[in-house]
């Protein structure tokens, strides 16, 4: 959730979960994204890095990183200036 929630775009983890195989591990985030951002974009950097982030942290085989945006949140300008400089 860490690597997650430190994504540009990304507001809020609603859900963290990590099944395990023999072969690896499975782990399923669903998010909040913000508005106006490229959400796509914002997926696919969040499956490269808890890919890398958690494989290397456990030494386990990563199967499979699944992210839904199940949200999208409009900010308020200033909230949005205050979440770019914390970035």
């Amino acid at each position: 959730g860490h690597t997650a929630k430190n994504t540009a775009g990304v507001h809020r983890i609603q859900k963290c979960a990590v099944q395990s195989q023999d072969e690896g591990i499975s782990i399923e985030l669903d998010i909040e994204v913000v508005y106006g951002l490229p959400i796509h974009l914002i997926m696919k950097e969040i499956q490269e890095n808890v890919m890398i982030e958690v494989g290397y942290a456990t030494d386990l085989n990563i199967l499979a990183v699944d992210v839904t945006a199940r949200k999208v949140i409009v900010l308020k300008e200033r909230e949005k200036l205050t979440r770019i400089n914390l970035k």
